[in-house]
């Protein structure tokens, strides 16, 4: 999480089993309620949302329509979140231009095989 340019989080943990597309979704909630609770007037914030998911991208857009019922149950929370603040992007980048994310994802990932294996 990044205002001005400058780092304010870093974050990640496990998520247990599921598919990329749920972690993403996820991830961008949590990310929305953290940006909440950092905010001082987020009826006055715009928030920009970084992603290398353009499934997700194109779902907020509504481009696509979100037929899995998981992710429709998080999209459903993510638009609820986006409508605290002035105004949310959510756009793609290259996976390239992704790589603090990627890391941190595979970090999260690390944890929850670990966790899978103990138990």
């Amino acid at each position: 999480m990044d205002l001005d340019g400058k780092t304010l989080r870093l974050g990640f943990g496990p998520l247990g089993n599921m598919t990329n597309n749920e972690a993403e979704y996820i991830a961008v909630k949590k990310a929305l309620q953290e940006a909440l609770v950092l905010s001082k007037e987020p009826k006055n914030d715009k928030v920009i949302v970084e992603t290398d998911s353009q499934l997700l991208v194109r779902h907020n857009q509504g481009k696509y329509n979100v037929q899995k019922k998981n992710l429709v149950q998080i999209m459903r929370e993510i638009v609820e979140l986006k409508g605290d603040f002035k105004n949310v992007v959510i756009r793609h980048i290259g996976r390239k231009n992704n790589t603090v994310a990627d890391y941190l994802a595979n970090q999260g990932s690390t944890i929850s095989r670990r966790q899978a294996s103990n138990d």
